[in-house]
């Protein structure tokens, strides 16, 4: 599981993130960069430049890196979550139910909020209480691609695999030490009831 993230941060990164943003920006992914001061606070931030790092945050999350990256993890996501409902599932089944979250996500089936990625700093201003800084919002973005580096690909997911952690999550994710530090300056900010 993702420290400081969990299951449900994990989650709701994956719909702010606008799971299935297909269409591409830029090259295969690369380095996130925004033209907003890396030393301003976010809760700081006016709304143009609130508005220009979400264009940034936006045009970054729908590079051919992220998008891969992100629909590898709801591929995994959709078949740990038929493990949870369907005692009878088979191992072909949860393969299959992986695979056709991964073509949905990537053809853009599974984009529940398009035009709306990373509406956490669109909708109002950071909270007074969040001290982080655009510098460290950007280096938790840069590593949401990194969310799946342990997740299995389709072809290899079975029911046993996904039965091991006794049904909590995805284990051996990596913990970002940037979305950590993010989650810490920022409380809240993960957690779906609680973003501005």
């Amino acid at each position: 599981m993702v420290k400081g993230i969990g299951m449900s941060g994990v989650l709701v990164v994956l719909v702010a993130m606008g799971c299935g943003s297909s269409s591409t920006s830029g090259g295969g992914g690369g380095s996130f960069n925004t033209s907003v001061s890396g030393n301003k606070s976010l809760s700081s931030l006016s709304d143009a430049d609130k508005a220009q790092l979400c264009k940034d945050v936006d045009t970054f999350l729908k590079t051919p890196t992220v998008v891969a990256a992100q629909c590898k993890l709801a591929g995994f996501l959709a078949a740990a979550l038929i493990v949870g409902f369907d005692q009878n599932a088979t191992d072909a089944m949860l393969k299959t139910t992986c695979s056709q979250a991964v073509v949905a996500c990537t053809s853009g089936g599974g984009d529940a909020s398009s035009g709306d990625s990373m509406n956490m700093c669109t909708t109002d201003k950071f909270p007074a209480t969040c001290t982080a800084t655009v510098a460290e919002l950007s280096a938790c973005i840069q590593d949401f691609p990194k969310l799946s580096d342990n997740v299995p690909d389709c072809n290899s997911i079975t029911r046993a695999s996904l039965s091991a952690d006794g049904g909590g999550g995805p284990t051996g994710m990596p913990a970002t030490t940037a979305c950590d530090t993010l989650s810490t300056k920022c409380p809240g900010i993960f957690d779906q009831q609680n973003r501005p």
